[in-house]
């Protein structure tokens, strides 16, 4: 019976890749012959081989062979009007499966190793409603763009994630200097009454550690510093609503329960001289509609402890976070960590790069995501040098680390990883489990990752189990062959590009620029560098 069960589902998987017709051939509006779609995994139970077969009675088939079948021969055709194909794939040099077309339907041995069983499928026919000739069910089911629009139109939204709205302009990047208008204070004392008397504050000398708590509303209330010396040291905000914080220089911020904070053009850490152990921006519980744009965060020393050196350790409830713009760089902790709360967006960062200080067992990683809710989107963003303390190689550990357990839509698109000592995992650490749903892995582009040991692929897939998960349209390009699959590989839809440096080209901005990852009438494989970023 499992066998059974199996061969159906490899006649299932047949009958979804039926309308496949993305040759230049059918483009063109000539009749295509017969294509080879290479396998995306190396291992023994991803080589699995596709052939397409073009126009026979109006129709097109699309074969799906199991793994263990190997050295696919060409149908043979006996004449123009195709009555009749027959395709044999031998292994170790006897018969393994065979499958015939007649009269619309398929008669299939379907294999699993060397049993096999006989099914008949029935043949869909061809439909392309966009005209742009790619089959219907090819568009859904191994693209996931729409069959209604043509090709190249751009990407159809993740499962579960609405789609984008375009990118609003960031702010000036961590541009210190005081607001028209506000009052000067050289106290912590002076600071507190000038924002509970609802007036905008220009720091002009150093004031120490400064708690804004149980203020209420404060919208329409800026704090911002002179310069690098006017410094805040720890600034605690709570239960205050809708302060921003513009132009500001500080050591590090708290925020709890404190919705409507905006943190912009400012810097946070410590120096290049002296590093600091804070963690920089903190938040462990519900704040909502909070903005981190545009910032340096920066310079951090950590200990064994665990709650030391971060940049933004984010775990609380924080619904519509938008982290964006901001450069985080020079942390012995995790970059960014989190995250929870929905509809959150991290876009167009900078982090790197990441890595303990000596003496320090910290397991840094430019992101941990430990759990999530619905939406999350991490978005056009570069993560670089993961493992690197004050340039010299440090702890290995995650360029991004996303834990399992969470069901929440999750879009991790277009982003730009390299050099790193770890590497990116999905499900690997098992905190949370190996199950993971509706997450979406699209375009973006690793390079030269897994640096800590030989034969370790930068970007690893370890879940076991969940649904709704693609990973398409990805390169992963290192001397350890680029991605690792330990998990279901249901989840790898092609087109990706995995494998050594020499399989692509890239420019300076690592955009590729070789055919194979811009195929024509499609959406590009790999990232692009997205418009008025920092970097």
């Amino acid at each position: 019976m499992a066998f059974v069960a199996a061969a159906l589902v490899l006649l299932a998987m047949a009958v979804a890749a039926l309308s496949i017709g993305s040759s230049p051939a059918a483009q063109n509006g000539k009749k295509p012959g017969v294509k080879r779609l290479k396998a995306q995994r190396a291992d023994s139970d991803g080589r699995l081989g596709i052939v397409v077969i073009g126009h026979a009675r109006g129709r097109r088939i699309g074969i799906q062979y199991a793994g263990g079948c190997r050295g696919l021969r060409k149908p043979r055709r006996g004449s123009r009007r195709v009555r009749r194909f027959a395709t044999v794939v031998r292994r170790n040099g006897k018969r393994c499966t065979k499958r015939r077309m007649r009269r619309g339907r398929v008669r299939a041995w379907a294999c699993l190793g060397r049993r096999c069983g006989l099914r008949q499928v029935r043949i869909a026919r061809f439909r392309d409603r966009d005209g742009d000739g790619l089959g219907d069910l090819y568009e859904r089911a191994t693209l996931h763009t729409s069959p209604r629009a043509p090709n190249g139109a751009g990407p159809s939204p993740a499962p579960g994630v609405p789609p984008s709205p375009p990118p609003t302009p960031l702010a000036p990047f961590a541009q210190l200097g005081c607001v028209d208008g506000a009052v000067d204070v050289s106290s912590a004392g002076a600071l507190l009454d000038a924002v509970k008397a609802g007036e905008d504050v220009c720091v002009t000398a150093p004031v120490g550690n400064v708690r804004l708590e149980g203020l209420g509303d404060r919208g329409g209330v800026t704090v911002s510093s002179e310069s690098e010396a006017s410094l805040i040291d720890e600034l605690t905000v709570k239960a205050t609503s809708n302060l921003t914080l513009q132009g500001a220089r500080l050591h590090s911020i708290t925020i709890r329960n404190a919705d409507g904070t905006r943190v912009i053009s400012s810097v946070l850490g410590g120096t290049p001289s002296k590093r600091i152990d804070d963690q920089l921006i903190f938040m462990p519980e519900s704040s909502s509609d909070v903005t981190i744009e545009s910032n340096e965060v920066a310079w951090t020393i950590a200990d064994n402890s665990g709650n030391t050196g971060y940049g933004c350790r984010c775990y609380g409830d924080l619904d519509r976070l938008r982290f964006v713009g901001n450069k985080l760089h020079d942390l012995a902790a995790d970059g960014f960590q989190g995250v929870g709360g929905s509809d959150v967006l991290i876009d167009r960062n900078e982090i790197g790069p990441v890595g303990a200080n000596p003496g320090s067992s910290e397991h840094s990683d430019n992101i941990q995501i430990t759990g999530n809710g619905p939406n999350l989107r991490i978005t056009n963003n570069w993560i670089h040098h993961q493992g690197y303390y004050d340039g010299g190689v440090a702890n290995n550990a995650g360029s991004t680390y996303i834990h399992g357990g969470s069901n929440g839509a999750l879009l991790y698109e277009n982003n730009l990883i390299e050099t790193a000592q770890g590497r990116t995992e999905i499900c690997g650490l098992g905190t949370g489990g190996t199950s993971r749903s509706n997450i979406t892995i699209r375009r973006n582009t690793w390079v030269d990752g897994g640096k800590a040991f030989s034969s370790f692929p930068g970007f690893e897939w370890d879940c076991d189990s969940g649904s709704n998960d693609t990973i398409t349209r990805n390169i992963a390009v290192d001397e350890g062959g680029g991605f690792a699959d330990n998990g279901f590989n249901a989840a790898i839809v092609a087109p990706n590009r995995f494998g050594r440096p020499t399989l692509v080209t890239l420019d300076a901005d690592r955009n590729c620029t070789s055919a194979n990852c811009n195929p024509a009438g499609q959406e590009p494989i790999g990232y692009r560098k997205p418009a008025g970023v920092h970097w």
